[in-house]
């Protein structure tokens, strides 16, 4: 999706294999105000961030998207604006630092999460807040893991658990709290399914076989890619980032990416936390399933051929 998709519609029907996610970019589609942008007061004299908008002008340019070359400073193919949500992103190839800023509209549960693609990233995420005991859950395409000073990580309890994420402190106090806390570890990597990584000798035959991610550590992925591997992203994923509770206002998190393994950031949606929980259609949006639809039976039989 990208501007002016999906924006306006009497009646929508929904085909797809990802409800959360479609439901998440319809929930940004309708409610602008709580997706934030990496601002563009940023990007200017830092080699490390690329805007995408570097390449929609020469169309030269605009190829280097489906290029594994140097002239694809990305790092990453990715099919260009096709599935964003406002038609850009930033591409962070290198270890940099960057910032985002949100608002809550009101005093309240929030859920954060982060629309993009990640290869194998790790970063620091720093803000007013005051974080709490946090929960792994690699099943989502995230691991949070508190600093020394935090309170220790009950294994193997899997999703997050009301009570459990940050505690927003405006920036006014922040400045001044004896709670402000040191920044948070992130460890992001996207679903094989929406982004593969293959071997540079092999990326554009037929016969290519995508690596395991799992079956490399971090760091020897950030050493593969780009001179011996290349990411391919086919879909952006939403990262979720955990719950926090705070005062209306605005607020800025900053990251600061340590590795050189390629990232690209869309934005953040602020979602209030019993919104996120029910995770309710709108009335005017049905579900549809393959037997639904008149090619339903078609598409089971072909799939069934020997």
């Amino acid at each position: 999706m990208v501007t002016g998709d999906l924006e306006e519609y009497d009646r929508l029907a929904l085909l797809t294999d990802d409800p959360q996610n479609s439901w998440l970019n319809l929930y940004i589609k309708e409610n602008r105000e709580n997706y934030f942008r990496p601002s563009s007061t940023i990007l200017p004299f830092n080699p490390n961030m690329i805007s995408s908008a570097y390449y929609l002008s020469p169309m030269f340019r605009l190829f280097q998207f489906f290029s594994d070359s140097k002239y694809n400073r990305l790092n990453m193919i990715t099919p260009g604006l096709w599935g964003t949500i406002e038609g850009g992103f930033i591409g962070l190839p290198r270890a940099t630092e960057f910032r985002i800023d949100v608002s809550l509209p009101e005093d309240g549960e929030y859920r954060l999460l982060m629309r993009g693609a990640a290869t194998a990233n790790i970063l620091d995420m720093a803000a007013g807040f005051e974080f709490l005991p946090e929960r792994r859950d690699p099943e989502h395409g995230f691991v949070v893991v508190p600093l020394a000073g935090t309170p220790s990580v009950e294994a193997g309890t899997g999703r997050n658990e009301p009570g459990h994420g940050f505690v927003v402190v405006p920036a006014s106090e922040a400045e001044t709290a004896d709670s402000r806390t040191e920044p948070r570890e992130l460890r992001l990597q996207s679903d094989p399914s929406n982004l593969s990584i293959y071997d540079k000798r092999t990326v554009f035959t037929t016969n290519r076989v995508a690596l395991d991610p799992q079956a490399y550590t971090y760091a020897e992925l950030e050493r593969l890619i780009p001179t011996d591997a290349v990411a391919i992203n086919s879909q952006y994923q939403f990262f979720d980032l955990g719950k926090i509770e705070g005062k209306a206002g605005k607020y800025t998190i900053y990251f600061d990416k340590f590795d050189n393994a390629p990232m690209l950031v869309e934005g953040i949606v602020v979602i209030p936390e019993e919104d996120y929980q029910e995770q309710l259609w709108p009335d005017n949006v049905q579900i549809v399933t393959e037997d639904d639809l008149c090619c339903g039976v078609l598409v089971r039989e072909t799939e069934e051929l020997p």
